[in-house]
């Protein structure tokens, strides 16, 4: 995804239709429900492994909240100023805001 949205080109174009189809499945969408729950399972059980203090409930709130990040840096007009910096970069910036979403917020208090 990162590569994606540094280069653009095919891999983002799928990147967007998949956000889009996300935001509003199209009839017959349903038929893949199968498939994106074992995707959600298998997903939740690697996030659960890194984040065993948080319970089920919240680990998918914020899995949904991160992948709606995603998805609006996907269909955003970001994507241009993302597109002129190297990977590597994007990557630099990227995976905190996505990893802040996981690690949530600790009180100091």
């Amino acid at each position: 995804m990162m590569r994606a949205l540094a280069v653009g080109g095919r891999e983002l174009a799928v990147m967007r239709m998949v956000a889009r189809v996300g935001i509003e499945p199209p009839q017959g969408w349903e038929r893949l429900t199968g498939k994106f729950e074992q995707i959600r399972r298998d997903a939740a059980r690697a996030l659960a492994a890194q984040l065993p203090d948080v319970g089920e409930e919240e680990l998918a709130f914020r899995a949904w909240c991160a992948a709606g990040m995603l998805n609006w840096l996907v269909l955003s007009p970001i994507d241009a100023e993302l597109a002129a910096k190297p990977a590597a970069e994007v990557e630099r910036l990227l995976v905190p805001v996505v990893a802040g979403a996981f690690h949530g917020y600790r009180n100091p208090a």
